[in-house]
């Protein structure tokens, strides 16, 4: 009986119409199943799993995280402009997604360390000198293209710009190069 809405929509306070959504669910409790139905365009327009509920079970309390690591990095359009309200969804190797929300500026960050193992049991070990960060971008506004990035983990602060509309793959650069330098 509760209801979430798009977390663009929490901040502005007015609900708006987008191509995609994003939506943080909180308040769950560890190890609990929980369905859900997507609604859309009005009260009685819902989504759902062929007349069912989709249905979640949510993993376990984990305890201390790992130590801090934060990636970030900005996507802009083709023509550099910055690309607001974008959805960039994160993966390891063997581990569950994650995903963040481009800003008006087209800056995302999101703690690379809450990366948990497929079944939610436990935190992902990661390599962050070999490790193959793999980023797809999805873009919330009609007419504008996806776009994908790949790189080592040790060169995600920050992750080069990404463009939509373009694949882009860095897992042979070897170190920090200046793309990949913070400028002040």
């Amino acid at each position: 009986g509760e209801t979430a809405s798009d977390y663009r929509d929490k901040l502005t306070g007015e609900t708006k119409n987008y191509l995609t959504h994003y939506v943080n669910v909180e308040g769950l409790k560890p190890q609990k199943k929980y369905y859900f139905k997507i609604g859309s365009g009005g009260k009685n327009n819902f989504y759902d799993d062929s007349g069912r509920p989709y249905e979640l079970t949510t993993g376990p309390s984990l305890g201390t995280q790992p130590p801090n690591d934060i990636i970030y990095g900005k996507v802009v359009t083709a023509d550099q402009k910055s690309a607001e309200g974008t959805i960039v969804y994160l993966t390891l190797p063997n581990g569950s997604p994650l995903s963040a929300l481009t800003g008006k500026d087209g800056m995302w960050a999101k703690p690379l360390q809450t990366v948990r193992i497929a079944d939610l049991s436990a935190y992902l070990p990661y390599d962050v000198e070999t490790s193959i960060l793999n980023l797809k971008v999805t873009v919330g506004l009609k007419n504008e293209q996806n776009a994908s990035i790949s790189l080592l983990a040790k060169n995600d602060k920050p992750v080069p710009t990404i463009v939509l509309g373009k694949n882009q793959d860095y897992r042979q650069v070897q170190g920090k190069t200046e793309e990949f330098v913070k400028k002040d």
